[in-house]
């Protein structure tokens, strides 16, 4: 049974850790479904329902190779937001929804952390949801 009180901790972590640039996060199991989510306030869910519409081709590719063990991390622009996937084990993607403009860079060292707290969280291991 996954945390979800200890999941959405950590995602609310990575916006006070992060900043104006985030938008979203997401994890999301093997199957697509949303095991987790955090929206910056004043985000329209429906603007991020949307956006899953604009890149469901790069959700299929990214689904594929994670089924196959071949995925790790990965980018996807858009003309509003920058999304950055991390593989969180092997039961999970997290995926960061931030400004078109986001440094990667910037964005990057925060996606591995949170990815490997999810991994831990996944496997019921022991862990803080807290995000230096």
């Amino acid at each position: 049974m996954v945390d979800r009180k200890k999941l959405e901790a950590l995602l609310q972590w990575m916006f006070q850790s992060i900043g104006e640039d985030l938008q979203a996060v997401v994890v999301v199991d093997r199957q697509g479904l949303v095991l987790a989510s955090e929206l910056k306030k004043g985000v329209n869910e429906e603007v991020i329902g949307g956006l899953s519409a604009l890149v469901e081709p790069v959700m299929k590719r990214i689904s594929n190779e994670f089924k196959s063990g071949a995925f790790g991390t990965g980018t996807f622009d858009t003309d509003d937001y920058r999304l950055l996937f991390c593989e969180a084990g092997p039961q999970a993607i997290i995926v960061l929804v931030a400004d078109a403009l986001a440094s990667i860079d910037y964005l990057f060292p925060y996606s591995y952390l949170a990815a490997e707290k999810v991994s831990r969280i996944m496997d019921d291991r022991t862990v803080s949801p807290v995000i230096p």
